[in-house]
């Protein structure tokens, strides 16, 4: 079955008397406007003296699909672009930072939006090179992120602004099946639960339990996954970091042999009924 490369996209603003959607294309199905308003309510205010010059995030926004949402300073408001993306299609971009790119908000649209849709192309390996040099902007850093991620920490990265290119590298060196389940922002307005991996300006000094800071990161024990990743970049070898990068996440494995176990137990019943 050919996946669906349409992307309804709609704007919503954020102010002090709330959050409404002010533009949105005709693919963008009026039922998803209360999903839409929840997910940027959830953002919660923004603290007084901090700017928003341009940042994204990625949430979930229904059971079927995933929500690639950029937001900035809009006057005295905050402007919300959310693009919306199936599930089937956002993993097989596996980056939400170009379908950023790719489609540019236009935060001044008001009424009706043009339908978007993605050119399916394939997507660009990622290679030995690429990681090499991700790995150059402080590697035992990323390296323990990415290991905690994995292992199913939260990160909270404290930066006084937006820092786009430290979530970007991180995501790169993430197996494609965790980047199709990790909820991410390159900025929120303090802890949000809601993301894995953020970056705020006043996360509390007490971070909940399962949740890491920078410095901590740098502290993970050293896991199979990032030693791996690490010595396939040094090496210069593609195929293992191929491998690294197509391997399951521990969910999609639980729900592996959970389906097998079902079919187990299926066929065992059926036996029993007709022999």
């Amino acid at each position: 079955m050919p996946i669906d490369l349409s992307i309804p996209q709609a704007v919503l603003l954020a102010d002090s008397s709330g959050v409404r959607v002010v533009a949105k294309s005709d693919d963008f199905p009026e039922a998803w406007e209360t999903v839409a308003v929840r997910l940027v309510e959830g953002f919660g205010p923004r603290p007084e003296g901090v700017a928003v010059p341009s940042a994204l995030a990625v949430l979930p926004f229904d059971l079927k699909h995933t929500s690639v949402i950029q937001f900035a300073d809009d006057g005295s408001a905050i402007a919300f672009r959310m693009l919306v993306l199936n599930r089937k299609l956002f993993e097989a971009i596996s980056d939400p930072f170009a379908v950023g790119e790719k489609f540019p908000p236009n935060w001044s649209a008001r009424g009706s939006l043009p339908q978007l849709g993605w050119t399916p192309d394939p997507t660009p390996r990622r290679t030995v090179a690429e990681v090499a040099e991700i790995l150059h902007h402080d590697g035992p850093f990323l390296l323990g992120a990415t290991q905690a991620l994995l292992d199913g920490f939260g990160v909270v990265l404290r930066r006084p602004a937006p820092d786009a290119d430290v979530v970007r590298r991180l995501w790169k060196l993430l197996p494609y099946s965790q980047q199709g389940e990790l909820a991410v922002t390159t900025f929120a307005f303090g802890h949000d639960p809601r993301f894995r991996l953020s970056v705020s300006p006043n996360p509390p000094d007490k971070l909940p339990p399962g949740t890491l800071d920078e410095e901590r990161c740098r502290d993970v024990p050293q896991g199979r996954y990032e030693l791996a990743l690490q010595l396939a970049a040094e090496s210069g070898h593609q195929g293992e970091l191929d491998r690294l990068f197509a391997r399951r996440s521990s969910q999609a494995t639980l729900r592996l042999a959970l389906i097998l176990a079902g079919l187990m137990l299926l066929g065992l019943i059926v036996s029993k009924l007709f022999w």
